[in-house]
């Protein structure tokens, strides 16, 4: 326009979106559970990412990522997550959030029940230089196991089921499936 412009240089739009640590962790929620777009894992884990909540079998690294996540899709195939609460401090995010699917396929060993689950967890990952290094994290097997009915609470009454049912507190006079 003939006249010096006032305004700066134009940002760097190429920076990758996932410098804030809780983008991060949204994105391996969100594109890598929800979507199962293992690609993702590559671009937002460090090449080395150490994770010390591993289970049984798992191996280590992005690998063991990639292992977790194709287990669980192939167990419950409409697996959904939901990213519940999040806070971060520092170079640490706390996610708390919620697993839900269906067991139609092998899961970890357990043949599928048809059953469809809601599982909560909580996942702490640290970050530096835009990338996840780091994961702590709790999910609940035991309330998974509780839902796919291959455990009950102790106490539980075990419902209608073959033979006769075993006496427990319901049953004063001791006579119970008689």
């Amino acid at each position: 326009m003939g006249i010096p412009s006032p305004f700066g240089a134009l940002e760097d739009d190429t920076l990758p979106a996932t410098e804030d640590p809780k983008e991060l962790a949204r994105r391996f929620f969100y594109e890598v559970w929800d979507t199962g777009d293992l690609t993702v894992a590559d671009a937002i884990f460090a090449p080395d990412f150490v994770n010390s909540s591993v289970v049984a079998g798992q191996r280590p690294g992005v690998a063991g990522v990639k292992q977790l996540v194709r287990a669980f899709r192939d167990g419950f195939p409409d697996c959904s997550v939901s990213v519940d609460l999040q806070t971060v401090e520092n170079s640490r995010v706390a996610t708390r959030y919620t697993f839900r699917g269906t067991h139609r396929g092998t899961f970890r060993g357990l043949k599928a029940t048809g059953k469809p689950v809601e599982v909560s967890g909580i996942s702490i990952h640290s970050v530096a230089g835009g990338e996840i290094t780091g994961h702590w994290g709790f999910f609940d097997d035991a309330n998974l196991l509780f839902q796919l009915g291959l455990v009950q609470y102790p106490g539980q009454d075990p419902g209608p089921g073959p033979g006769p049912k075993p006496p427990g507190p319901w049953d004063t006079a001791g006579t119970a499936g008689k």
